[in-house]
């Protein structure tokens, strides 16, 4: 979603929260409570990534999710870990010539 569509970034993160419809249009339970935790923690590291009136880049994220935050909760540490390698195995799957569309707003 960050490397092709980084506008649909924040709607993406609202839908995987607690309450969203289309869990119960398709009958499947909301997350757990530590499961909703974490996914609120991915949401706010995301969107702390965006400058202030734009969007979350994947090279800005990358380099949130690259940051020392030796005090930060267990729970928000181990997110931006999960965060963390899954861009750094994305971008080692993106073709050389495809660099500009990692970065692309």
């Amino acid at each position: 979603m960050l490397a092709y569509a980084p506008g649909r970034a924040a709607a993406l993160l609202a839908e995987a929260r607690s309450g969203a419809a289309w869990r119960a249009d398709l009958g499947l339970p909301e997350p757990s409570p530590q499961l909703g935790e974490a996914i609120d923690s991915m949401s706010r590291e995301v969107l702390a990534a965006a400058p202030q009136d734009g969007l979350p880049t994947f090279d800005e994220v990358l380099s949130a999710a690259n940051e020392d935050r030796s005090a930060e909760p267990q729970l928000d540490s181990v997110v931006r870990q999960v965060l963390r390698a899954m861009l750094e195995e994305r971008r080692t799957r993106q073709p050389a010539s495809g660099t500009s569309a990692v970065r692309a707003d």
